[in-house]
This record gives structure tokens, sequence and C-alpha cells, in this order.
């Protein structure tokens, strides 16, 4: 990766404005003593390429790391400028990959695709010189991206965090950091969120003033669960446990155990079953274990037998041969 091929911020200062108010640009910055590299994109309201490493040093919590332990970056280069397609590039299902009916018509919107693409080509999230933790796919449809974190939500349902990052979150989206600090709702925006969410389809059945008086749905689900808790609180009486004695399992409560014999004990004994196969005599076929087939002087195999049917068809197959 060489210095002189890409031109520094410092030659952009004098670069028109390629959409109204933005210039969407990727740039690669680099530590060549520690072979670390990054990758980014800007897309943003009054970004200019002059901008990087003046007033802008990336989004990455990674490359603050970087300068923190180790310093600036010694390579800082625009790879590319971008301007609004004259022929928008077009879309399949969602993702920008090959030519469909949805397309790309902003400057920003082909700078975010271009990212992704070079991500991918280079593959950086296998790479340990790259400070880039993930390489993605540009999804333009709306749709697909809210599928997809409906999906990522999912992923992480039911996965336990640790202490350390609770308090670290804590502290973290305490005042400032928080994204909702200091905002507030207008009335305007109430209503229209409102109407929005009317005669929605919700999985809480409850949202929708649905309640065990007027829904026997709803009734028969609180009644299953009010017996569930039931069950929990009176677990000695309904909760059954098995006893063996070696020889026999029987399945009891606590109270039935103690009318059991001293022989049996909390456990169950497992049975190993006896493999069975095929054997035969020459005229007869046998399902029985190895040692009985050895014992009887048996053969391995089943014998078929052709119905009449079939014999009279083979034997004129084989005559015509």
């Amino acid at each position: 990766m060489s210095n002189t091929t890409f031109l520094p911020p410092e030659e952009y200062e004098d670069f028109p404005q390629t959409m109204e108010d933005r210039t969407p640009y990727t740039y690669l910055i680099g530590w060549s003593n520690c072979n670390q590299w990054y990758y980014g994109v800007r897309y943003g309201k009054n970004c200019h390429p002059s901008d990087l490493w003046k007033t802008y040093f990336t989004s990455s919590k990674d490359v603050k790391k970087m300068i923190d332990e180790v310093g600036n970056p010694d390579i800082i280069q625009i790879r590319n400028v971008f301007w609004t397609p004259k022929h928008p590039i077009k879309v399949r299902n969602g993702y920008v990959r090959i030519m469909n009916k949805n397309l790309l018509n902003t400057a920003d919107e082909v700078a975010r695709y271009w990212e992704a693409t070079v991500l991918n080509r280079m593959r950086v999230h296998k790479k340990e010189e790259w400070i880039n933790n993930a390489s993605w796919r540009f999804c333009v449809d709306p749709k697909i991206q809210a599928e997809n974190a409906r999906k990522q939500g999912y992923k992480n349902k039911g996965k336990k965090r640790s202490k350390e990052y609770v308090e670290d979150l804590k502290i973290r989206m305490k005042g400032s950091g928080n994204p909702m600090f200091g905002k507030k709702r207008t009335e305007e925006w109430c209503k229209n969120h409102s109407e929005k969410m009317k005669g929605k389809k919700v999985e809480n059945p409850w949202i929708l003033g649905k309640t065990k008086e007027n829904n026997q749905s709803v009734l028969k689900m609180s009644e299953t669960l009010k017996e569930r808790f039931k069950i929990k609180e009176n677990h000695h009486l309904y909760n059954k446990q098995r006893y063996t004695n070696g020889i026999i399992n029987v399945a009891c409560t606590k109270e039935e155990a103690s009318s059991l014999s001293s022989d049996f004990y909390p456990g169950m004994t497992i049975f190993k079953k006896e493999k069975l196969h095929w054997y035969n005599n020459g005229k007869e076929t046998f399902r029985v274990t190895s040692e009985e087939a050895m014992a009887k002087g048996l053969f391995n195999g089943r014998i078929i037998r052709l119905s009449d049917q079939q014999f009279h068809r083979r034997k004129f197959r084989f005559s015509r041969q």
C-alpha cells in the first residue's frame, strides 16, 4: 500500500461538492510500522474529503484505541470520491449486486455500496492486519433491513450478559451517553405515532385490548399458567421420581416411595438391548443374536422369496438374453 497512488486529504480543499450538502468518499488509514489498516466511508451531511483527520477522525472505537496506544496513523489516503450516477446502479433482491428494478440514485448510497464491496472482496474480518471487525452487504430495501434487524434480535434473545458488560452499558447510557438525552416527543409526533400503530398486528394480545374477560384464547392461557404455578408450589404432590431395585423401575411421588421395600433406591436401571441380526439356514430366515447364530450354525443374511409372477418375469428376461 503506497502513499503515492492516492492523494492525501489536503489536496481536496478546493474540491467542489458532488451533492447539494455533502461529498461522500471512502478512505484508508494505516500504521505501517504495526501493519494495521482501516478502510471506511463517510457520507453524512456537510462531509468533505478535506475534513479527514482535521475534524473527522473516523467513528470506530478500535481506531481510537490504536491512536491511544500507538499514535496517529502515518498513512492517510482518500481512495474514492463519489458523484450521483447518471445511470443508476441496479440492485437485486434489495442488495446491490446484479440488475433488477431497485436503483441507487444518490452518491451517498453508491459510497456505502462501494465500502461494502471492498470489505467483502478483501475479507477483512478474517485478517488480523485489518481493524475492521466485519464485512457486510449494503442493503437498499427497507423491508429487508427491518427483517435483518428482527433476525439479529432473535439471535441475541436469551443470551446472558456478563456483569461487567451490564455495568459498562449502564455507565455508557447515563446522561449524555443516552441517545434520547434531552429530547422530548412533541404532541404532533405522539399523535402521528399512535395513528400509525392503530390496527397493526402485535405479538402481545393485551396491547390490542384483548383480555381474559372478552377473549377465550387469553382466558385459556391464564388458566394454564395458573395450573403450572400450582404444580410448582405443590411439586412434592405432583412430581414423580423414579426408583429402582436393580431389576424393576417404578415412578412415584416421595410419599408413595415410603411404602416401597427397602431394596428400592432413587434412580433408574438401564437395560441393554441385545442387537438382533438376520440369519438363515438355507431354507428359513431367523432374527437372532450373533451368539445364537454361532451355536446353531446359521449363515449371514436372509432369504428373499420371489412370487410366482416375479419368478416368471425374471425367467423370461434371462431367456431372451
